[in-house]
């Protein structure tokens, strides 16, 4: 448009931003929002703008109607006979066409303000002009002048009822006319307001209906990650529970292997244990793999799940932003455009920050499955592990068993030297075969009863092995 007011800025320069954000190859979510919120602020502030200004235009229309309707009815109310010309019917016609000409261009400056009103998207670069306070008033003045004239005219003038009459009637007939297209055109206007109404229940329905699936779908989601969270909680005490069953059996088998460098005689007890601790042990594995590979299962059922929930909130996100556009373009004169689209644009948010939400779940649990994956095959390695020492215990086990046995047939040697030792030890030196019983008190040498009464008998007062001298009295019993 070729004039514009002031206060009302272009929507070019609101719409489009010049800088790189604005008009980017390639653009995010939240800069196509923020433009599409830029533009259609800028529509509707265009359209509250030309309302006002087509309103300002038919108060003054009607207030110029009344004003100068009231005056030419005084006007010939008071005309005297005596000022009369010949020529000031014609003169009084032609300045009554000028006005009638001064009001078509009023009216045709109404029809294109409502045409510029009724245009809400695309505004035409070389439209007509808008209408302006400075145009009113020269036309109010314009028609003031001639009115002006008119009276001074009117005043020189005999009363020619049949001339005002049929003039007056001519007037009533446009006037009807334009009555009957002011009607139809209020009848369209009712009508296309009643379709807008009803377009607008429709989209508030869509609205409803794709805000319940949503709701719906994010209902889903928490039941569905609340499920998760406690299947991952289960696991994890399952995890903890295992891990703290092998720490037991890596204690006991170091416990197990202390005893039988210790204690040879319960070697083969304590062999057989860790082959029962082994076997309950590879079988609580195998059920804990059972248990591991049911919940990988689910997992992976659950993400499809999710996958397909994610696909499904996509769907009415497009179905969101495609009705968008549908619901602004609804020509509408109430004020509630804006709400319906902020609206809009919050649960375009909050659906987003939802799919954020069941992205960063989604990762979550893929982390905490890679976690227990890897706690898995940590286990498996673990218990590798074990069944290996296991093994190499078993080994030692029969290593050791070998050398008991041969440490017990050395043992039997060892014991029977011992034996004919310690009886060569307790047996008397003299006759090697009575115990020793008698010991002296001079020289604390042991021997039996019968030789040292032998050499008493004999007045041998004197010690068989060293030659000490000794009494009777020297001569005491011991028990060995």
């Amino acid at each position: 448009m070729e004039k514009r007011r002031a206060d009302v800025p272009p929507l070019k320069k609101i719409a489009y931003d010049a800088s790189v954000v604005g008009e980017g190859n390639w653009w995010d979510e939240e800069q196509t929002t923020t433009i599409l919120q830029k533009k259609i602020d800028a529509i509707f502030a265009q359209i509250e703008e030309y309302k006002r200004v087509a309103e300002h235009a038919e108060s003054e229309k009607l207030r110029i109607e009344r004003v100068k309707v009231d005056e030419l009815l005084s006007l010939l109310e008071n005309v005297h006979p005596d000022k009369v010309n010949s020529e000031m019917p014609e003169i009084i016609k032609k300045e009554i066409l000028n006005c009638q000409q001064h009001m078509q261009t009023i009216s045709q400056l109404r029809k294109r303000a409502s045409q510029a009103k009724e245009v809400t998207v695309q505004p035409q670069p070389e439209a007509t002009p808008a209408i302006d306070a400075s145009e009113i008033s020269e036309h109010i003045n314009r028609i003031d002048s001639l009115e002006s004239k008119v009276l001074h005219m009117a005043s020189r003038l005999p009363p020619n009822y049949t001339k005002l009459v049929k003039a007056l009637e001519q007037e009533n007939k446009d006037l009807s006319l334009s009555i009957k297209v002011l009607t139809e055109k209020i009848e369209e206007f009712i009508k296309k307001d009643a379709e807008s109404y009803r377009e607008k229940e429709k989209a508030e329905k869509r609205i409803e209906e794709i805000f319940q699936a949503s709701s719906k779908k994010e209902s889903e989601l928490l039941a569905e990650k609340e499920r998760i969270c406690t299947e991952k909680d289960i696991l994890q005490k399952r995890v903890n529970e295992l891990y703290l069953a092998l720490e037991t059996l890596n204690s006991t088998i170091v416990e197990q292997t202390r005893d039988l460098e210790n204690v040879s005689e319960n070697r083969v007890e304590c062999a057989n244990q860790c082959h029962i601790r082994i076997k309950e042990l590879e079988n609580k594995e195998i059920d804990r793999l059972e248990e591991v590979a049911f919940l990988v299962r689910k997992y992976i059922d659950t993400g499809k799940k999710n996958d397909l929930l994610l696909e499904e909130i996509t769907e009415l996100k497009h179905q969101i932003k495609y009705s968008a556009p549908q619901i602004i373009s609804i020509p509408e004169e109430s004020n509630n455009h804006k709400e319906i689209i902020k609206s809009l644009q919050e649960e375009l948010h909050q659906l987003k920050v939802d799919v954020e939400r069941g992205k960063m779940d989604y990762l979550e649990r893929k982390s905490s499955a890679n976690y227990h994956k890897r706690k898995s095959v940590q286990h498996e390695a673990e218990l590798s592990a074990a069944r290996k020492a296991a093994s190499d215990l078993a080994e030692v086990n029969k290593h050791l068993q070998s050398r008991l046995h041969e440490s017990e047939k050395s043992k039997k040697l060892s014991s029977q030297r011992d034996i004919e030792l310690y009886q060569g030890m307790i047996r008397c030196s003299l006759c090697s075969t009575n115990i020793k019983n008698v010991a002296l008190k001079r020289c604390m040498h042991l021997m039996c009863r019968a030789c040292i009464d032998e050499r008493m008998a004999s007045r041998q007062k004197t010690c068989p092995l060293c030659g000490t001298t000794c009494t009777p009295n020297d001569i005491v019993s011991v028990y060995l």
